[in-house]
């Protein structure tokens, strides 16, 4: 169980640094050092299980092999058990991703914000989702800042606010979020 080991596994896995790029391998790694409090690995599992993923997702020499439509498709989920077809699975997203937001971890606190805004295995709290946004806001992160200008422009969890939302959109928009620069000129 050596934490810093299960991640680069699973970044092994995820890149295909000397194996078969297999997001679903690489999932089984995180969730081992998830599992023992690490909120990276508690982040990156959340996203990646809301990520679907199939057989053409593999990359590397076996993406040809793989994509290959004379091939039998039974072989191909014999030699590739993990990576034939995964649907994303948003309750257990949440829960890890919320974990690392509970940690501390500012881009998990601005995803669980838009997970909760959006109700992504969750239940729809728009004034939870103000909160995380808030909180992802406190570290400077572009993604909480135009979440908070969305729930602003929109009243969603809090006062409708033009002009703060206008702030929130332009602090984001300053660190190249391009959906914040769009709404800040539809403002």
């Amino acid at each position: 169980g050596h934490v810093t080991s299960q991640v680069e596994v699973a970044r092994d896995f995820e890149e295909g640094r000397g194996v078969i790029a297999a997001l679903d391998d690489a999932i089984v790694w995180l969730r081992k050092a998830a599992e023992q409090g690490d909120r990276d690995a508690a982040f990156r599992l959340g996203a990646a299980l809301m990520r679907p993923h199939n057989l053409r997702d593999i990359r590397g020499d076996a993406s040809v092999w793989a994509s290959d439509h004379r091939v039998d498709p039974s072989t191909k989920e014999l030699l590739f058990p993990h990576t034939c077809s995964t649907q994303p699975d948003f309750a257990e997203a949440f829960s890890w991703m919320e974990k690392a937001a509970l940690a501390g971890k500012p881009e998990a606190q601005a995803n669980v914000g838009w997970m909760r805004m959006n109700g992504l295995g969750c239940e729809v709290d728009h004034k939870d989702a103000h909160r995380w946004f808030q909180l992802g806001a406190e570290s400077g992160l572009a993604q909480a800042e135009f979440g908070l200008g969305e729930q602003r422009a929109n009243g969603w969890g809090c006062d409708r606010d033009i002009e703060s939302a206008a702030t929130h959109y332009r602090s984001a928009a300053k660190q190249g979020n391009a959906s914040a620069a769009y709404q800040l000129a539809r403002l």
